[in-house]
């Protein structure tokens, strides 16, 4: 799933966001804290898996207030250590046959999301993770989703923030 980035003129930060489509709830208090973010020096940035008209459809769907970049091959997914979930990780709240991995019903879930903002892209297994990167480069916070509604506490990510600029 994709991530959003937390990186900052003052202290940094990387943070991750859920796939394109998908979790429009982390979205939705993205826009709740993204000041108190701001208020720390942070730069938002979410990175999503699609490309770059599913980037602005993003954004301008759940009125983002940050940039939404693209990594299509997912490569600051690998440099972040960002893992593919199971099936009682991403659907855990899906009816049994798309936690036995029934192929048929999958097929019918794609099919029926085909051409809509909900449609899989790239890897739908991919967990996304919230990160606090300082100016320097160095992880201040790493938060990777042990499942698909796994969102940090705001408070955590304040914190961490807040470490950013003291040690700077």
């Amino acid at each position: 799933m994709p991530p959003v980035t937390v990186a900052s003129d003052k202290e940094g930060g990387l943070r991750r966001e859920p796939p394109f489509g998908c979790r429009a709830d982390r979205a939705q208090r993205l826009q709740t804290e993204f000041e108190a973010y701001r208020a720390l020096g942070a730069q938002v940035l979410i990175v999503g898996q699609g490309g770059r008209a599913q980037a602005a459809d993003y954004a301008a769907r759940h009125h983002l207030p940050c940039p939404v970049l693209c990594d299509p091959v997912r490569s600051v997914y690998e440099a972040y250590d960002l893992l593919e979930g199971k099936p009682s990780q991403i659907v855990f709240d899906a009816p049994d046959e798309f936690l036995k991995i029934d192929a048929e019903a999958g097929a019918r879930l794609q099919q029926s999301r085909h051409g809509t903002p909900r449609a899989a892209v790239n890897s739908p297994w991919q967990l996304p993770g919230e990160f606090v990167i300082d100016t320097t480069g160095k992880v201040r916070l790493a938060h990777r989703y042990q499942h698909g509604e796994d969102w940090p506490n705001p408070l955590v990510l304040i914190a961490a923030l807040k470490e950013s600029v003291w040690a700077a």
